[in-house]
């Protein structure tokens, strides 16, 4: 069974995001949006995919806007990922 731990605060403008995924396998991936309204749109997405190599690829994206497929999230969107 995979077992995820999806942790976050918002505050002053930051959001910081602890995820704790327990046996997941290659090729398998997790996905959450975080939404500062109760609606779909302009919300970031956090994609975590284990890959072949067993490393662990981290993406933010973008929901640019009710029910499509995020985009990736702009470099300049600011933040920083740490991977471990």
């Amino acid at each position: 069974d995979i077992g995820v731990d999806i942790m976050w605060t918002y505050t002053d403008g930051l959001t910081t995001v602890t995820i704790i995924a327990n046996n997941l396998q290659v090729q398998q991936w997790i996905g959450f949006g975080l939404s500062l309204d109760d609606k779909m749109g302009d919300d970031h997405v956090f994609v975590c995919k284990h890959l072949s190599n067993n490393t662990i690829d981290m993406k933010r994206k973008i929901n640019p806007g009710g029910y499509v497929i995020p985009l990736d999230a702009p470099t300049n969107s600011g933040g920083t990922f740490t991977i471990t």
